[in-house]
């Protein structure tokens, strides 16, 4: 690195690829974890629906379950596991589309042809989106799974590496 804005930016650069892949990878948590509850509710609504036509008894019980079980579909849109699921989707979204023009912009910073007040100017406004990106779509923030955050510093550090660091 030649200048300390450059070295500032390329950090910003690399924070930014861990927060891309770890939104990706909570995502895809996330979605396996809904999908987990549709088919557990599924499964217990024809279960019980299967139940009450074979045994043709209790059939307030069954009656019931069915019931609950279309109640829990209603819901699931507004609990909060799927509006986060639906937030990282488009934070992860977001954050790429910040990462496409980062690093555009990092080939200029590279060669040379932006000054430490450009570089600067930029930097802000990179942290300033990214900030800005996660606000709107996970106002109640983004929790911590640590497992995910090293298989994303992981896999940024690959990305980096294979794209930059030849």
């Amino acid at each position: 690195m030649e200048n300390r804005q450059q070295a500032l930016y390329w950090a910003e650069l690399t924070e930014l690829k861990v927060a891309c892949e770890y939104i990706r990878l909570y995502r895809d948590h996330l979605v396996r974890v809904t999908n987990r509850m549709t088919l557990f509710r599924g499964a217990v609504s024809i279960i019980a629906l299967g139940t009450w036509i074979a045994v043709k008894s209790y059939p307030i019980v069954w009656g019931a379950v069915i019931t609950a079980s279309q109640m829990t579909e209603l819901l699931q849109q507004t609990i909060p596991i799927t509006q986060r699921q639906r937030g990282a989707n488009a934070l992860c979204a977001t954050l790429d589309a910040i990462f496409i023009d980062a690093q555009m912009e990092w080939e200029d910073i590279y060669g040379g042809k932006l000054d430490e007040d450009d570089i600067k100017r930029r930097r802000h406004r990179l942290m300033k989106l990214r900030h800005e990106a996660a606000i709107k779509n996970l106002p109640d923030g983004l929790p911590l799974n640590k497992s995910l955050f090293r298989l994303a510093e992981i896999e940024a550090a690959a990305y980096i590496k294979k794209s930059f660091l030849r």
